[in-house]
């Protein structure tokens, strides 16, 4: 059946005149607020970049008419990074790592690259540092937890302002014998550093096993950073240190070279760029994963293994011997491209990103109830 609108159910010239007039006040009322806070925030002018960022890269945002704010949760990719990557896939022949043929030599080409522009991006040389692909930062944190040699004297150190993939790592520990402190939390997040020096020194003089300290970079609750200096006082009091950086690497450039004191790193590259999901990484000392032991074997980390008997030989190659099973070599080979993109608009992320928090911060402290006038 055809429904035709009567003329009366139609909006009047009239109606459509005051809605027309009403964009146009909340339009310039938009743009006085801005100049307002573009004249407290002058630098802000500085990262226009990214207004230009947005409109090619994410203009899926405006087309689906959403505001994304989940980015503890993920980053939102690229759209160059996705079709680059695509092509990458539709033009060549790829195939498992653990075979010898030309397509596994193509995989092995794009995986070596890709570990080079992690160890190249974080600032950790090849010579000192190794970069083991893992399914993502969890995992990464998994691996060490399920390898470092906690015993019956060792010790684990952790925060409490964390996510769960840390506390998990206590179950480690737990079942080893090894005593277990968490870093109380402060009314605003983190932690105070002398109550963490507190714990460092509190058997100072006595002989502890194998014990680690662990730092979450940025928490994914408060956005609070605790001061890296920590680690180093760590070091003195005899923790092996691992940093959680799945959310501090989305928003700051982290040199290892100036975190001397960091074993060990691990981060999950979606959350940085935001694809491929399912890849993180542990960016470690070498020195620290000989110390480390692993509990069991797979494919991919031994070289050989005598069925039945009790013969296993370890692989040669230390990332081999924590990366588990196969690759996910047709993903990693948008790590590179998406590190370089990463690299070119970081910079104006860390001139925009506190801005927008101090004014955030502000406006939210400023909110206060209609009735009372009293703030929420």
């Amino acid at each position: 059946m055809l429904s035709v609108l009567s003329p009366s159910s139609l909006p009047s010239k009239a109606v459509l005149l005051r809605k027309s007039s009403s964009k146009r006040a909340e339009k310039r009322q938009l743009d006085a607020d801005f100049d307002n806070f573009l004249a407290k925030y002058p630098q802000y002018r500085q990262s226009d970049v990214l207004d230009r960022l947005r409109k090619v890269e994410f203009s899926r945002l405006d087309k689906a008419n959403e505001v994304y704010v989940d980015y503890m949760g993920g980053c939102l990719w690229p759209k160059s990074l996705v079709t680059g990557h695509a092509a990458i896939l539709k033009s060549g022949l790829f195939g498992n790592t653990h075979s010898d043929s030309p397509c596994a030599t193509r995989s092995d080409k794009h995986i070596a690259t890709a570990r080079a522009a992690v160890l190249q991006f974080f600032d950790a040389p090849s010579s000192d540092y190794v970069c083991i692909f893992t399914s993502n930062a969890t995992n990464a944190l998994k691996l060490v937890g399920e390898s470092f040699p906690f015993g019956p004297n060792g010790r684990l150190i952790l925060p409490a302002d964390c996510h769960n993939s840390v506390n998990g790592l206590r179950t480690f520990a737990q079942g080893a014998g090894s005593s277990i402190d968490y870093l109380a939390s402060t009314p605003y997040g983190g932690f105070d550093v002398s109550d963490a020096l507190d714990l460092l020194n509190k058997d100072a003089g006595s002989v502890h096993g194998p014990s680690l300290f662990v730092l979450t970079g940025q928490s994914n609750i408060t956005g609070i950073r605790p001061s890296t200096s920590i680690l180093s006082d760590a070091k003195n009091a005899g923790f092996s240190t691992l940093v959680d950086a799945a959310a501090f690497a989305s928003s700051s450039r982290i040199s290892l070279q100036e975190l001397p004191d960091a074993d060990a790193m691990a981060v999950s590259f979606y959350k940085m760029f935001g694809y491929p999901t399912g890849v993180g990484a542990l960016i470690a000392k070498k020195s620290f994963l000989s110390t480390l032991r692993r509990k069991w074997f797979s494919g991919g980390t031994v070289d050989f293994v005598q069925a039945p008997g009790q013969l296993t030989l370890h692989a040669k190659d230390l990332t081999a011997r924590f990366e588990e099973g196969t690759l996910n070599y047709s993903s990693l080979s948008a790590i590179a491209p998406g590190l370089e993109f990463l690299t070119n608009y970081m910079p104006f992320m860390t001139i925009r990103l506190p801005m927008l928090h101090h004014y955030l911060h502000n406006a939210l402290e400023s909110l206060v109830y209609p009735d009372t006038q009293t703030h929420l």
